[in-house]
């Protein structure tokens, strides 16, 4: 199967065997819908998307990429799709932004992330069964037998399992899976354990992740949102035989409006912005503010949320009148405080979808070397990498470079194009293997 699809991918890529599978002129449905803008290649696809939590249900940037992407591909004239977990709301279909989306319980004993009151037995049959959930091709045979898919984009698949892959492969459907955090690898998704990063896959993730390695050399296509994350799968084994290997980051277009930079007479102000937890390192930037208090004034404003016992002892354990926890903030009115965003993250960040929000903002990063970060920050242009230790003894609003923000990578148009051209190009391999 997958020699067979790849060598009518290369006969595409090199111009020969054209007529047989371009997807511009090989399936149904070319025609452009009256009033569709934006990049277009010709074929009208029906796209599922699958993703632990959509919104309204939000945990972080996930949610926020894969929401903006399935908005994206329905502009663009495509009929989309998603499947998530219903949590609170209750199960039940709807539209959000013009996207019909199915709200579904999680067939597994609770429904992640919903983990508080659990005990660790619980869990742990939770984890066991999502190795490969088994009550889960019934639940997506009874929802798409009717409305069949082109082409099914998974991300988070926590909760729903593996076992996605093998229903729609099952079917003749492509599959084609965005990498968006280490959940293949790591039962808990960061590679973290008690705060500290794991560099490689431990003994009990590598029995917890058998189902998930195997499973995985059935997809036609991965996606990884960095270079990072996806050459770390592959290094561990996972989509050995997928056809596509694609690096496509996330979309973020910032609002309308300027950016209004605080003055420099005003006290260096450092901001961090995302979930307070261990692994995003936040404990690190306070001790690094509170030794650097020493010898110069800074300020520094959290915003974020997270558990409340681990907020509320790190405020207390770093009391100061010049650090503030804001709690959630708009991001556009938060930039224009600070004149540096720190992101300290212990764990592997994946991309930082922090870092493009702040960079549309002309706000400088400071990321650590590691992770995919140091894809998108470039030191002294956008922002500063530091090795080792975080230390801020060095730093002031005179050492941070000055840039024009520039959103075209992570626009709208460029990201739903890149996955437009990846989702023809396998529906078009799959018809050329059925003809």
């Amino acid at each position: 199967m997958y020699t067979h699809l790849c060598r009518h991918e290369r006969a595409f890529d090199s111009g020969q065997g054209r007529e047989a599978v371009d997807p511009r002129g090989s399936l149904p449905g070319t025609h452009r819908p009256e009033g569709v803008r934006g990049p277009w290649t010709g074929r009208r696809m029906k796209i599922l998307l699958v993703n632990t939590l959509y919104y309204p249900a939000s945990l972080g940037g996930a949610e926020v990429s894969v929401q903006a992407l399935a908005e994206g591909l329905q502009a663009s004239g495509h009929e989309v799709r998603v499947l998530t977990s219903a949590l609170d709301a209750g199960a039940g279909t709807g539209v959000a932004n013009g996207v019909g989306v199915e709200y579904v319980v999680q067939p597994n004993l609770y429904s992640a992330p919903l983990t508080q009151g659990v005990s660790r037995f619980a869990k742990l049959r939770w984890h066991l069964r999502d190795r490969f959930n088994r009550r889960t091709p019934p639940l997506l045979a009874e929802r798409y037998a009717a409305w069949c898919p082109d082409v099914v984009n998974t991300n988070n698949l926590s909760g729903f399992s593996v076992s996605v892959w093998r229903y729609f492969r099952n079917r003749g459907i492509p599959v084609v899976h965005t990498l968006r955090d280490y959940y293949l690898i790591c039962p808990r998704a960061t590679m973290c354990r008690g705060g500290e990063v794991c560099r490689r896959q431990c003994m009990s993730c590598a029995y917890f992740s058998i189902a998930k390695k195997r499973e995985s050399n059935g997809v036609d296509a991965v996606v990884g949102i960095s270079r990072f994350i996806a050459d770390l799968h592959r290094r561990e084994g996972y989509f050995s035989k997928a056809v596509f290997n694609e690096t496509i980051g996330n979309i973020y277009e910032p609002p309308a409006g300027t950016r209004e930079r605080p003055p420099r007479s005003e006290p260096f102000t450092v901001g961090y912005l995302g979930r307070i937890s261990k692994e995003k390192g936040l404990e690190d930037l306070l001790s690094a503010v509170e030794k650097a208090r020493r010898t110069r004034s800074i300020r520094l404003l959290v915003a974020g949320t997270g558990e409340p016992a681990y907020r509320d002892a790190l405020e207390e354990r770093f009391r100061h009148r010049d650090t503030r926890f804001l709690g959630t903030q708009d991001p556009a009115s938060f930039f224009v405080k600070i004149h540096l965003l720190a992101v300290p993250s212990r764990w592997l960040e994946p991309l930082g979808r922090v870092v493009l929000e702040a960079h549309a903002h002309g706000v400088p990063v400071l990321v650590p070397n590691r992770g995919g970060l140091p894809e998108i920050v470039e030191h002294g242009v956008n922002g500063l990498i530091y090795e080792g230790e975080l230390s801020l003894d060095a730093i002031g609003p005179d050492d941070l470079p000055a840039f024009d923000p520039d959103v075209s990578k992570s626009s709208r148009q460029a990201i739903v194009h890149a996955y437009e051209h990846l989702l023809e190009r396998v529906v078009a391999c799959r018809a050329a293997e059925l003809a």
